[in-house]
């Protein structure tokens, strides 16, 4: 079954028909194809999936690009972890707690936004996400970070606010590394001097 037809089968889960786009932006649906006409882009947000994470989506191999946000999903399927291609996911505005293990084999990953779920702490499935860059959990439930995911080669881009951090471990912030970190709305009292024009207060 080619990419297309895939997308056929998609669509008769959602209220409309996907348009095929040149270009996807943050308020874009649809989806983009590449020169052998594989699905790289995909978005979906705002479709009443009801939590329901649409099984079709597994299918698209060459999927690199992922916006599934505001559907009341609930959990991600194990299944994720064969979109080894995936270097982009926006799944906002959910009801996520966790993410599966199978999250480890998404090697490629460069920009994870899991903001405004239900997270109660920093998942640590990302631990292995090699090239992860930029990393969104504002607007979670989150108490305590132990701060694993700071091992994390490629990661230069932190957001933590608007969560109920009270003690954040600085002592592992790699300070050469991290280009921004926003950690506002938060419970943290004391913020160190070497950090200070790193983090918006």
């Amino acid at each position: 079954m080619s990419d297309l037809q895939i997308i056929e089968k998609l669509e008769a889960r959602l209220p409309r028909r996907l348009k095929r786009l040149d270009n996807i932006t943050w308020f874009s649906k649809g989806f983009m194809v590449d020169a052998d006409e594989q699905v790289t882009h995909l978005s979906i947000f705002n479709m009443r999936l009801n939590s329901h994470f649409p099984e079709e989506i597994f299918e698209l191999k060459s999927l690199e690009y992922l916006d599934i946000r505001n559907n009341y999903i609930k959990s991600i399927p194990a299944q994720i972890g064969i979109l080894t291609k995936l270097r982009y996911l926006d799944i906002r505005y959910n009801e996520l707690t966790q993410l599966p293990d199978e999250f480890n084999n998404l090697s490629n990953m460069q920009k994870l936004y899991i903001g405004a779920n239900q997270f109660t702490e920093v998942p640590e499935n990302i631990e292995n996400l090699k090239s992860l860059e930029l990393l969104d959990m504002c607007e979670n439930n989150i108490v305590d970070v132990k701060g694993q995911f700071f091992t994390l080669p490629a990661l230069t881009n932190i957001y933590l606010n608007d969560n109920r951090i009270k003690n954040f471990p600085f002592a592992k912030v790699p300070v050469e590394q991290i280009v921004e970190m926003n950690l506002s709305e938060n419970l943290i009292e004391d913020f160190p001097e070497n950090l200070s024009d790193k983090i918006k207060r």
